[in-house]
């Protein structure tokens, strides 16, 4: 199973969004879902790099991966 903690549920519902699980296992559903997103939210992990959506990393980042 794929649990996501309902804090980040609530504050997405809190900001105006819906939030919606993508399936882990199957990319190509995943794939279809992010064309159609205004935003993601990737919960958990590595930070993610910064320069790959044109920011600048925040002195309290960890170090990021580029995989994800």
């Amino acid at each position: 199973a794929a649990l996501l903690p309902v804090g980040y549920h609530r504050l997405v519902q809190r900001a105006g969004g819906l939030a919606v699980m993508l399936p882990p296992d199957a990319p190509e559903a995943a794939e279809k879902v992010v064309a159609r997103l205004d935003g993601l939210v990737l919960a958990g992990g590595p930070d993610v790099e910064p320069a790959l959506y044109g920011a600048d990393p925040a002195p309290e980042t960890g170090p990021p991966s580029r995989e994800r």
